[in-house]
């Protein structure tokens, strides 16, 4: 992936989505996110083993639907909703990321592929250009680079 620094990632709905950065940066854009009116939700990565730990994670946190499927199909469709909670835009802020790259490489990968193609929907599919980013809480330069972007120090 192409990482580099960024200055203001929640800017628009364009590309970068997946976003690795640290703690206290995470809490920062957290906060820059809640003023423009995001709705944000936060992701325990303990939580996530596998790909069925991760759809009931998910669904719990962000309310999903009764008739989600838990699968990568009802996953991504319901990530490119969202219905139920209109915003300004969209920040997935998963701490602890690490746990799930080192117990399920395969369930990191999908989630990513998950979250790419729903950021991708948000800004090429609807007409509003709604951003749709994600925050990948971690030290670890080799998370970075599966990033989309990084704003490690």
């Amino acid at each position: 992936m192409n990482t580099h620094n960024i200055a203001d990632p929640l800017a628009n709905s364009k590309a970068p989505r997946l976003i690795a950065v640290s703690q206290a940066r995470a809490n920062a854009l957290i906060e820059d996110a809640k003023q423009r009116a995001f709705a944000v939700w936060g992701l325990d990565g303990r939580k996530l083993n596998n790909d069925e730990s991760i759809f009931e994670h998910f669904s719990q946190v962000m309310k999903f639907p009764d008739y989600f499927g838990h699968n990568w199909d009802a996953m991504d469709e319901c990530l490119r909703e969202l219905s139920w909670a209109p915003a300004k835009g969209h920040l997935l802020v998963i701490n602890d990321i690490d746990a799930l790259f080192l117990k399920s490489p395969d369930s990191y990968q999908s989630l990513l592929d998950s979250l790419r193609f729903s950021g991708k929907h948000w800004h090429e599919w609807r007409d509003q250009k709604i951003p749709f980013k994600v925050l990948l809480v971690t030290n670890s330069a080799e998370i970075a680079a599966t990033a989309d972007a990084s704003d490690l120090a």
